[in-house]
């Protein structure tokens, strides 16, 4: 990273200054939030079944994705560095895990897999090794540093951004679709020739219980995937409102 790239933020000071602030926000509630699943997670024994595991693993790396939100976008290299290798990992690996989850509640009511704590190895290469993989690329291409309104991957090494992270969450996006379709024809199935049963039932209630954690990961992404088209089609052009609101949305992912 070049601390000569310090100056790429593309929006006036005050305009920073309140993307800043919406940053904070949203980050703090995401940290709080986050941060309760996980002492309810260690607290209750009852809660420590595996699709559960998931989604404590999630809270985690949502907490950690929550942190480079409370640094300073002051485009100062040692912190900057920071923010991007942070938002490199932990936004990564949350959009993995919500993959894992998908993919637990498609095991477990379509295949009827009783066993699908065997795929948690998989599970934990995928949500972190894999992360980890997408950060240290544009690092050996000197890519991370003021990037906008936050400090990422620089304008001027644009492919990267798509590489790292929106090519990634936007497949995890299209197989969270497939296999939710998968699960809801499985589940209308099941109720519309009247077979529904009490294991049906908790099955509906797992379903809307985790199956709400994909959905989420469109809700909060949107934004910024939308914003990071148009930056790319026109990079001296930020959309101020777009902007905050992909911030707000993205950093506040732990507590929705």
């Amino acid at each position: 990273m070049s601390c000569a790239d310090a100056g790429d933020r593309g929006f006036e000071p005050q305009e920073l200054a309140t993307i800043e602030a919406i940053g904070k926000t949203a980050s703090s509630l995401s940290f709080i939030s986050s941060s309760f699943i996980i002492l309810c997670y260690a607290a209750f024994p009852d809660l420590r079944k595996f699709a559960f595991k998931l989604v404590f693993f999630l809270s985690i790396s949502d907490m950690m994705s929550s942190i480079p939100g409370f640094l300073p976008m002051n485009g100062q290299c040692p912190v900057c560095l920071a923010q991007a290798w942070l938002y490199s990992i932990f936004a990564n690996s949350s959009v993995f895990w919500t993959a894992c989850i998908t993919h637990c509640l498609w095991r477990a009511l379509v295949h009827h897999d009783v066993d699908v704590a065997r795929f948690e190895r998989y599970y934990h290469l995928v949500s972190w090794v894999v992360p980890l993989f997408f950060a240290v690329l544009p690092q050996l291409d000197g890519a991370y540093g003021p990037a906008g309104a936050w400090c990422w991957i620089v304008r001027s090494k644009d492919h990267w951004r798509y590489i790292q992270f929106f090519i990634p969450l936007w497949l995890i996006f299209a197989f969270n679709l497939t296999l939710y379709v998968k699960l809801i024809l499985r589940l209308r199935a099941v109720w519309g020739t009247g077979g529904g049963s009490e294991g049906s039932s908790g099955d509906m209630k797992v379903f809307w219980r985790l199956g709400l954690y994909p959905v989420i990961l469109v809700i909060c992404w949107t934004a910024a995937s939308v914003n990071r088209i148009h930056n790319s089609i026109y990079p001296s052009q930020p959309i101020y409102w777009l902007t905050c609101t992909q911030v707000f949305l993205s950093n506040s992912a732990g507590c929705w």
